[in-house]
């Protein structure tokens, strides 16, 4: 990926994108959903039958935004932002949603330092259980 402030990888058939915002955005589902288009498409290959009668299986999505921004009506420790909120008419259906994650490190409940220390110790469990299973990550 060539975006600032993000970091994506594929460990254990999920595809985790983290990405820090210093202000408030609520098209940040979309972004995310633009950011996984462009990631699933370098992991689909032209081989692999995309129009075909089989289902292709692609990892689970993972986007998680951490906010560190200063708006007062942003007070909550976390929010879950839909891409649905940004169509311009809703049938009610759910018939397609996207999500983003958004979890305020400024809450006062979640410290900056806990998030950098969770964020590093997870991804030191999934380091660890790739090099365990032998399945390669990136």
């Amino acid at each position: 990926m060539k975006y600032k402030n993000d970091v994506s990888f594929l460990i254990d058939k999920t595809l985790s994108l983290y990405e820090h915002q210093s202000s408030y955005n609520p098209n940040m589902p979309l972004r995310g959903f633009l950011y996984y288009a462009d990631l699933y498409r370098k992991l689909i290959h032209r081989s692999e039958r995309l129009y075909s009668k089989h289902l292709l299986k692609i990892p689970r999505p993972h986007y998680i935004v951490f906010y560190n921004g200063s708006e007062k009506e942003l007070a909550e420790e976390r929010r879950i932002l839909r891409l649905s909120d940004a169509f311009e008419t809703d049938t009610g259906a759910g018939e397609y949603e996207w999500t983003a994650t958004m979890i305020n490190i400024n809450s006062g409940k979640i410290s900056p330092s806990w998030t950098a220390a969770m964020f590093y110790m997870n991804m030191r469990s999934l380091l660890q259980r790739s090099k365990n299973t032998g399945i390669p990550w990136n």
